[in-house]
């Protein structure tokens, strides 16, 4: 595993020196603590986690904070889990769930092939006739349905309440939301920070904000000490915002409690959301954003090599710089008409010869050479390690 390890200073949210071993789907894999369950299983090359709901077609990490469904797996105790946002010092049995057979062999994966005939809501057309004919494939559809299992034996965990109060509430606890935080909290009014990652300061924890990447980390450690050293600011990390209603009401879950509170402003600093690429076949393991790429820094995860096609202009040049740090090489660029898929394919040396060739390829686990793609105006770039 620590082939696929960056050295330092990457990897500052991973303590090397304690190693944790982990079971997805009966197979024993080592990460560090600190280590996501997602990040662990990219280091050791598992990049295959679930399978679709539907078409059963693979699964793989595609955002690594959560935003996707990607991730979805089953714990002893609960089902659909994000991978990306469990630690493994806390969860050390993990499975994969919708699949029948084995994960990597997967019997229904069958239905991919027969999707053109099962468009959106054919069910409510196809089975109702004769009458009383849904009795029958109501049970079929049902077993077919939903994506983990439900443990009815676990005992509810203790969960309680708490009211809060503050002048202003802020969502988001990027380079945004800590300069609103600080500057609302320096004219005296009383400050809620609200982050859903376990550490402040959203993209610069892994983005290049500048060429030389020489202005982030002090940036990020100066606006920490100014947040911690404020008595007038209040954070909650690892807490998700469930809402916003009438007067600025906000129900924050933060584990087992939940805040309710009441604000007279709130600020929403929550970012931006990166648009993936659109082509044939963009949703298999391996194919993730850029930021997906850049955020790899974290748990100091690399894979042995990684074909990117990414964004043009300045996020081009600084994800670019970014990889080049962590080892990778541009070898090619991706004019933006070309499938990236079939193009990055090929500089892996597959022999693509149709779609049919082209899908079997890509389907095929391991995936060990992520694509990384996001959306580009005029030209993508691609980088191999």
């Amino acid at each position: 595993m620590t082939r696929s390890r960056l050295d330092a200073p990457f990897g500052q949210w991973i303590d090397r020196s304690e190693s944790v071993d982990i079971r997805f789907e009966g197979k024993t894999y080592s990460g560090f603590m600190g280590d996501t369950v997602a990040s662990a299983l990219i280091a050791n090359q598992q990049w295959l986690l679930s399978r679709s709901f539907k078409y059963h077609r693979p699964r793989g990490p595609l955002t690594l904070c959560g935003h996707d469904a990607n991730t979805l797996v089953q714990l002893p105790e609960a089902p659909n889990r994000l991978a990306d946002e469990l630690p493994i010092s806390e969860h050390r049995v993990i499975n994969a769930q919708n699949y029948s057979g084995s994960l990597e062999r997967d019997r229904n994966q069958l239905l991919d092939s027969l999707g053109r005939f099962m468009p959106v809501g054919f069910y409510y057309k196809a089975f109702y006739k004769p009458f009383g004919s849904w009795r029958f494939w109501e049970r079929i559809i049902r077993r077919k349905a939903g994506l983990g299992v439900a443990n009815l034996t676990v005992e509810p965990r203790y969960t309680d309440k708490q009211y809060l109060f503050h002048d202003i509430a802020i969502i988001g606890g990027g380079p945004a939301g800590i300069s609103a935080a600080l500057t609302a909290a320096q004219a005296g009014a009383s400050v809620l920070l609200i982050d859903d990652q376990p550490h402040l300061g959203g993209s610069l924890n892994y983005h290049r904000f500048d060429i030389d990447a020489a202005e982030r980390a002090p940036t990020l450690n100066h606006l920490r000490t100014q947040i911690l050293d404020n008595d007038n600011i209040r954070v909650l990390t690892s807490a998700t915002c469930n809402g916003w209603f009438t007067d600025h009401y906000l129900p924050v879950l933060q584990g087992s409690r939940m805040y309710k509170v009441r604000a007279k402003a709130c600020i929403l600093a929550s970012g931006s959301s990166e648009q993936h690429v659109v082509f044939r076949h963009n949703d298999l393991p391996g194919i993730a954003l850029c930021s997906f790429m850049v955020a790899l820094v974290l748990p100091g995860t690399v894979t042995r090599r990684c074909l990117s096609a990414a964004l043009n202009g300045r996020s081009r040049c600084l994800a670019e710089r970014s990889t080049i740090a962590k080892g990778w090489r541009r070898s090619s660029w991706i004019p933006d008409s070309d499938n990236p898929l079939k193009h990055c394919m090929q500089l892996r040396g597959d022999q693509v010869g149709g779609k049919c060739s082209l899908r079997k390829r890509a389907m095929l686990p391991p995936i060990t050479a992520p694509i990384v793609a996001s959306l580009s105006p005029t030209s993508t770039s691609a980088w191999v390690r």
